[in-house]
């Protein structure tokens, strides 16, 4: 038997909990197939939290980014630097995640302690680049 796939959903703002809510409940409805870990970057935190309590999502884990009037370069360091060590200790097979600028090139190579796949899709509007690797059609 073949061990179920480790999934790391990440999301931060409201337009992309509604969108990833279904991929989490539709993987956590096969927990023999897939072990899913949410995360919540929480960029907009109360709207996100009304989300997540409409559709009965508790992220696994919460690294909260926001602080008051931080900038969007501030942000994405957080971001980044929240969700590296993430990744070496949940050690996903897959990452997941939607739209958000400081998430596109996350992450930018496996973790050392092994492989790891990642799908990030990105607003039509914004700029393709090596680090999407999926395209809205």
């Amino acid at each position: 038997m073949t061990a179920p796939l480790r999934v790391l959903i990440a999301f931060g703002t409201r337009p992309e909990a509604i969108k990833m809510a279904p991929v989490v409940r539709a993987l956590q409805a096969r927990p023999g197939a897939f072990v899913v870990r949410a995360c919540a970057t929480a960029q907009h935190r109360e709207m996100l939290d009304q989300v997540l309590s409409l559709f009965g999502i508790r992220p696994d884990v919460d690294v909260d980014v926001m602080r008051p009037a931080q900038g969007l370069s501030g942000l994405a360091a957080r971001v980044l630097s929240a969700l590296d060590p993430l990744l070496v200790g949940e050690r996903p097979d897959w990452v997941l995640s939607r739209g958000t600028p400081p998430l596109w090139p996350w992450p930018p190579s496996p973790p050392s302690t092994g492989t790891c796949a990642s799908l990030t899709s990105r607003p039509a509007c914004a700029p393709a680049t090596a680090a999407t690797p999926f395209r809205k059609r």
